[in-house]
């Protein structure tokens, strides 16, 4: 996974990624704030299995928009593909919610695909591309060296 917790709790109050991925309402701000201080990501609470279901839905949209271009899973993860990640994670918990999904977070997920669509299509570069990993398109004839050529024809 390009993102956990601590990306997607960057990104928005964390009072608001309780009210969307908290069904229990037991945790507090602090709580989530210790999970991230201690990196505590693969707890069983219900919380961070939602969050981390989201986390992977969302990696698994950008690997597919990427997949054609890039390979994938990313070794080395831009920045813009950890943004890409957390604002589609983010989406998925409002949509998951009882709550509605607020017009700006429509609005940036929209946007998003529309980005993601570009990456797909070669519109956009994510600005990197290892030469070792580089792939090449082009057509190689292979055979025979030529028989007749303008020097073995010289005289004819």
């Amino acid at each position: 996974m390009y993102i956990n917790l601590e990306d997607i709790a960057n990104r928005m109050r964390v009072e608001d990624l309780l009210g969307i991925a908290d069904e229990s309402g037991q945790l507090s701000e602090t709580d989530v704030q210790d999970m991230i201080a201690n990196e505590n990501y693969e707890s069983n609470t219900p919380f961070l299995q939602r969050v981390n279901e989201v986390i992977a839905d969302a990696c698994e949209m950008v690997d597919s928009y990427c997949a054609s271009r890039y390979p994938v899973p990313f070794d080395t993860v831009p920045k813009i593909i950890k943004k890409v990640c957390a604002e589609i994670a983010i989406y998925y918990l409002y949509s998951y919610s009882p709550q509605e999904i607020p017009s700006g977070w429509q609005k940036r997920h929209e946007s998003t695909i529309k980005f993601l669509q570009s990456v797909a299509d070669g519109k956009i570069s994510l600005g990197f591309f290892q030469a070792s990993e580089r792939t090449v398109n082009e057509a190689r004839v292979v055979g025979n060296p030529r028989l007749f050529t303008r020097q073995s024809m010289r005289g004819f």
